[in-house]
């Protein structure tokens, strides 16, 4: 399949889902894919890890789930669960809880878990809908087991918190000047060489990219460790880790490596 059928197909078929998308896939975001190429010369994106590789085994229950808007995939969930299994009693800072869906999952392995959002009043400011902000930790705001703070990442003094973190979810305003705030300032919250940075929605699916996102990423990134940057398979996300870490570049539509089995139960 030539390269022009394969983006055709590939944006025929996301948009057959996401259909409101249109502006995004050939509007903005092709400029920012530029700035990737140009300058990065990443015109296939990330390599990409394995998620089996990366947690050796994937064997987790995702709960509490919404399957509602604005919610991380099952199997998003279920890496980071992974992730923090790793670090017994160590430290989770999260941006973007949104509902809570993430934190809860993430509690529920025993790590000590921290939030950072917007307050309500910042998020009236920007007019976001009260039925929306009323929304904002549904799951993780009554978890004795979460810490939860507010600001805003543009100016607010992550040195005062006066500690530093294993595992970071980065989830907020996905534009490029936040993504690459956030980067900036999340790497300096990391505790040593073990600590990970998760970014979500680095593709709009698990096999495209939404190239604002790693142009934040990217950005924000100390140069000395772009390389250390990886699309996780079959998932939104992309990580840093400076573990090694076997890696390919994925074409469109990919062959599955893998065959996972999901269980849905209602409650």
């Amino acid at each position: 399949m030539t390269n022009k059928l394969a983006r055709a197909l590939k944006a025929f078929l996301f948009l057959l889902r996401h259909p409101s998308s249109l502006i995004q896939v050939y509007g903005s975001d092709d400029s920012h894919r530029k700035e990737v190429v140009s300058k990065y010369k990443l015109g296939r994106g990330l390599p990409v890890a394995d998620i089996v590789d990366l947690l050796g085994a994937v064997d987790e229950t995702v709960s509490p789930y919404s399957f509602l808007e604005g919610t991380s995939s099952p199997l998003d969930l279920a890496f980071l669960k992974g992730l923090a299994k790793r670090i017994s009693g160590g430290d989770y800072f999260e941006i973007g809880t949104w509902r809570g869906e993430s934190v809860v999952n993430v509690a529920s392995t025993g790590i000590h878990c921290t939030t950072f959002n917007l307050s309500e009043e910042q998020l009236l400011k920007r007019n976001v809908p009260e039925n929306i902000i009323n929304l904002q930790g549904f799951y993780s705001k009554t978890n004795p087991a979460i810490k939860q703070l507010y600001g805003d990442t543009r100016t607010f003094d992550f040195s005062i918190l006066n500690k530093k973190f294993d595992l970071i979810f980065v989830d907020g305003d996905h534009h490029f000047e936040t993504v690459k705030n956030d980067t900036v300032k999340m790497f300096g919250l990391l505790k040593n060489e073990h600590s990970i940075i998760v970014w979500h929605d680095y593709g709009n699916t698990p096999e495209d990219i939404r190239w604002e996102v790693l142009h934040g990423i990217l950005e924000g990134t100390p140069e000395q460790f772009r390389n250390n940057l990886y699309r996780v398979s079959n998932t939104l996300c992309a990580i840093f880790t400076r573990e090694k870490v076997n890696s390919y570049f994925s074409g469109f539509p990919e062959t599955p490596r893998h065959q996972f089995k999901v269980s849905v139960h209602s409650k």
